[in-house]
């Protein structure tokens, strides 16, 4: 795809401890043999959106050496149990000058295609300033882009609260954008929903500290 001169970061959280996934999720693999973390962000680069800023916790060594060309930065959230709007914050916080807004993107939303990253990144040439989130059958999804008018107010918010309490205090501001994408909804939190929606008996990562992750030793 060719790069548009007008270009939206995005911000990629993976520093969650996937307790309940039992390994890190931007290790698990898709059907294809990619990762989730180099899968979302070829979609995210393919569909226009950059600086990529990719925020890890915890697991960062042993992610690191896994990280695709597609991650322009990479930020460790040193206290990811704090919950995603600080990995989000901090990932704001380094973002480049004079953006217009910035995507944050989930670790655990892999099947989000490359097209539905493209129809939010051409909405936002015409809407910049306007918080957009992609919809299908009237049921709002993922990812969501903030407009860099919310950042002080997204800064500032309590954390247990998380970004959606922006979406809560402004709702007139908001742009639901019409996605045929069942991605927007699918998130895989636990080996279960892994393993059902993969059709596997064995949850399975790149990295070669688990390459293959029997069900059974997880708990939730």
């Amino acid at each position: 795809m060719r790069r548009s001169t007008f270009m939206v970061p995005a911000v990629l959280l993976a520093a969650g401890n996937s307790h309940r996934m039992g390994v890190p999720k931007a290790l698990l693999k898709m059907p294809g043999g990619s990762s989730f973390l180099k899968t979302i962000t070829a979609n995210l680069h393919r569909g226009g959106f950059g600086p990529i800023l990719l925020i890890l916790g915890r697991e960062a060594a042993r992610i690191r050496p896994y990280v695709p060309e597609e991650v322009d930065r990479i930020l460790v959230n040193e206290h990811p149990e704090l919950g995603q709007l600080a990995s989000f914050q901090l990932g704001i916080r380094h973002l480049p000058p004079g953006v217009p807004g910035c995507l944050m993107a989930l670790i655990d939303h892999p099947l989000i295609s490359a097209s539905t990253f493209q129809r939010i990144a051409e909405h936002l040439q015409q809407a910049p300033d306007r918080m957009a989130i992609p919809s299908k059958n009237f049921k709002k999804g993922h990812p969501t882009y903030f407009p860099a008018r919310f950042f002080d107010e997204i800064l500032s918010a309590p954390l247990e609260a998380g970004a959606r309490q922006i979406l809560k205090n402004h709702p007139e501001a908001i742009d639901y954008i019409l996605v045929d994408d069942d991605g927007i909804f699918i998130d895989f939190d636990t080996p279960e929903m892994y393993t059902s929606y993969f059709k596997t008996e064995r949850v399975e990562t790149i990295s070669e500290f688990s390459s293959l992750a029997d069900v059974s030793n997880f708990s939730e």
